[in-house]
C-alpha cells in the first residue's frame, strides 16, 4: 500500500489532520488594475498540496453518496449538471410554455459566496441530520474549527487568525 494512501487513511480514521496542513495563507488579487473596493478583489486561499490531495481524495469517497441525495434538477453540484445544462433546461421550459401560450415567471438568485458565509455549526447539524458518516463530519469539524490563516494585504502579513465560524474577507479591507 503506498505511503500517501496509508497516511490519508490514518488521518481519515483518527481525524487528526497535521497542524501544518491546517495553516493557509489568504491573498487578495485585484480583478482590475485600479481596484479600490472589496468586490474588485479576488480572494485566493493558498493551502498546502497535501491537504488539497487529502480533501480531493475524501470528496471522491463521498461523491457517490451526494449524487444519490441530490435531485436530478440540482444543477452545479454534480457532473453533467453545470451551467450549460441549467440554461438548456430553462430554454426548454420557456419554449414549452410559449408553445402553450402560458406566462413564464422566472426569478434568478445570486448566491455569491453563500458557502463562504455559512455558519459551520448549522452545516454540522445538517450533516448529522442527513446521516453523513461520522468520520467525515469529524474531518469537517477539524477544518472548520482548527484551521488557521495568515492574511496578506498589500504585502503586509496579518497575524494568524483562527477560522472558527466564518471568514469574512470584507473585515480585512
Amino acid at each position: 500500500e503506498p505511503e500517501l494512501k496509508k497516511l490519508f487513511n490514518e488521518i481519515y480514521t483518527t481525524g487528526d489532520i497535521p497542524h501544518k496542513w491546517l495553516k493557509s495563507t489568504f491573498i487578495f488579487l485585484p480583478k482590475k488594475v485600479s481596484a479600490s473596493k472589496c468586490d474588485e478583489y479576488q480572494m485566493i486561499n493558498l493551502m498546502g498540496h497535501l491537504l488539497k490531495a487529502f480533501l480531493k481524495s475524501s470528496s471522491r469517497q463521498n461523491q457517490r453518496n451526494m449524487d444519490e441525495d441530490l435531485a436530478r434538477n440540482q444543477f452545479l453540484f454534480s457532473k453533467g449538471c453545470g451551467t450549460r445544462e441549467a440554461l438548456q433546461a430553462i430554454g426548454v421550459l420557456f419554449q414549452k410554455c410559449r408553445d402553450q401560450w402560458k406566462d413564464v415567471y422566472a426569478c434568478f438568485l445570486d448566491y455569491e459566496e453563500a458557502f463562504d458565509r455559512m455558519e459551520h455549526k448549522e452545516m454540522i447539524k445538517i450533516f448529522k441530520k442527513r446521516n453523513v458518516n461520522t468520520l467525515d463530519v469529524r474531518i469537517v469539524k477539524t477544518l472548520c474549527w482548527k484551521q488557521t490563516a495568515t492574511v496578506l494585504v498589500e504585502s503586509q502579513e496579518i497575524e494568524d487568525v483562527v477560522i472558527a465560524q466564518e471568514f469574512d474577507r470584507d473585515a480585512y479591507f
